[in-house]
């Protein structure tokens, strides 16, 4: 997971994106279906961009 490989606290996840604590433990652990919004908020809080994430 990429989150812990970089060290990330779902805390800090939540902070960067603006997302609640609770939507993070929500698509860790259901792995919902996300929009490209979504998606690109959450590659743009670990500093990657699109081809990084998906070579992850």
């Amino acid at each position: 997971m990429i989150r812990l490989s970089k060290g990330m606290s779902q805390a800090e996840l939540a902070f960067k994106t603006g997302y609640s604590i609770s939507d993070i433990i929500n698509l860790e652990s259901k792995g919902n279906k996300i929009s490209g919004y979504v998606l690109l908020k959450i590659i743009a809080a670990f500093d990657l961009s699109i081809n990084d994430f998906t070579k992850a």
